[in-house]
């Protein structure tokens, strides 16, 4: 008699197997790929799209920076063009001088003749008493 190193028989080992695959079958749905492969390439899609997201986040950041300096830059930019000239701000402000001078003087003249004419005094009382 011969001893058999392994406790089945081949004819056994393929009923079991047989048996396995057809229980395997019934229980579960075909897959086309491995689990391992599956998990593999779900967490590369996950470190691509982690990827993605950062690239898009640092992109729209440049971008908002970008816009930020190209409109702080036109707003000094125009503002340092439209300034006056020392000539212009110097006219100015003799523009403005004879402006404020012309007031002063107009109403001294307008307060001179109320205080000379009675009737002036009398209407100048009038409104106070009416406001």
């Amino acid at each position: 008699m011969m001893k058999t190193l392994y406790r089945y028989s081949a004819e056994e080992m393929l009923i079991k197997y047989y048996t396995m695959i057809d229980e395997m079958l019934q229980t579960e749905t075909p897959r086309l790929i491995d689990i391992g492969a599956k998990r593999f390439m779900q967490t590369a899609l996950e470190s691509c799209h982690g990827t993605r997201i950062q690239t898009y986040t640092y992109i729209l950041n440049v971008g908002i920076l970008i816009a930020f300096v190209v409109i702080v830059g036109l707003a000094l930019y125009f503002s340092y063009k439209n300034r006056p000239s020392p000539e212009e701000a110097a006219q100015k402000l003799v523009r403005d001088e004879a402006m404020v001078l012309s007031k002063i003087r107009f109403y001294q003249a307008e307060q001179k003749n109320q205080m000379s004419s009675p009737i002036g005094l009398a209407h100048r009382n009038l409104r106070d008493y009416i406001q």
